[in-house]
């Protein structure tokens, strides 16, 4: 895994092992009216609910291309029900078929890789909202900003997890997008455990108040301003409330 920019990216000769492990297909498209390439992923006979996605160049290397590995990675593990994240010693992806070691990185880019992990997970916890299945003409899907911002001094809150995992915070407020009034009301950021539970979360404001149902996340003026906290390592992918932290 190379970090030549911010989010550790995946070469495509990685990429085309990986796919021969998991069953999918890899196709590069070239656009017809400009030199962007893009890369298409697809699973052909796995029940998954995305089952392709289509992914630009993040930059190129000694005349190979690199991609997300955030996108790349969470694409992937859709196809093993019970996989899990771990991040200490090394961030591996643990699925039935394979365990996949993302190699040493540095404690920044850690953050960045879960960073790029969080969104199916995010997701996952608030289907109706983030994702709804009911066909609709004038959809107005509320964002979610996946923060890495270092120009930000951290909000620090402890958990009952160990040093080295990794937590997710989602938070939602109409207007915590950096203070703007854009339809982006959750704010999910990770941050890896230190001694004694302590997490750093690049967010602007601590949350009001910490719930454990997400429900008291769905958009709701009630709701504003409240958190949620869950461990994002060692948490089944296609179970994520079981990683729901409660502090007391």
């Amino acid at each position: 895994m190379v970090c030549a920019s911010g989010e550790p990216a995946l070469s495509l000769t990685q990429i085309r092992s990986l796919a021969k492990v998991f069953g999918v297909n890899v196709r590069l498209t070239k656009a017809s009216t400009t030199s962007l390439v893009t890369l298409n992923l697809e699973f052909p006979n796995v029940h998954v609910r995305i089952y392709g996605i289509g992914l630009p160049t993040s930059f190129t290397l000694k005349g190979e291309s690199y991609y997300s590995a955030g996108s790349i990675l969470s694409f992937l593990a859709q196809s093993s029900p019970n996989a899990f994240y771990t991040a200490s010693p090394r961030p591996q992806l643990h699925t039935d078929r394979v365990t996949v070691d993302m190699g040493a990185l540095p404690t920044n880019k850690v953050k960045f890789l879960f960073s790029g992990l969080a969104s199916p997970i995010v997701e996952a916890l608030l289907p109706d909202t983030l994702r709804p299945t009911a066909p609709c003409e004038k959809c107005d899907i509320p964002g979610v900003a996946y923060s890495t911002w270092s120009d930000l001094p951290p909000q620090r809150l402890q958990t009952n997890l160990a040093p080295g995992e990794v937590a997710l915070l989602l938070t939602y407020n109409p207007k915590n997008f950096r203070g703007l009034n854009l339809n982006t009301p959750y704010v999910a950021a990770v941050g890896i455990v230190e001694a004694g539970g302590w997490v750093n979360f690049p967010v602007e404001k601590r949350p009001t108040r910490l719930v454990t149902d997400p429900a008291q996340l769905r958009p709701d003026p009630l709701n504003a301003g409240n958190g949620l906290l869950l461990r994002m390592t060692n948490t089944p992918l296609g179970h994520p409330t079981e990683g729901i932290i409660s502090i007391k």
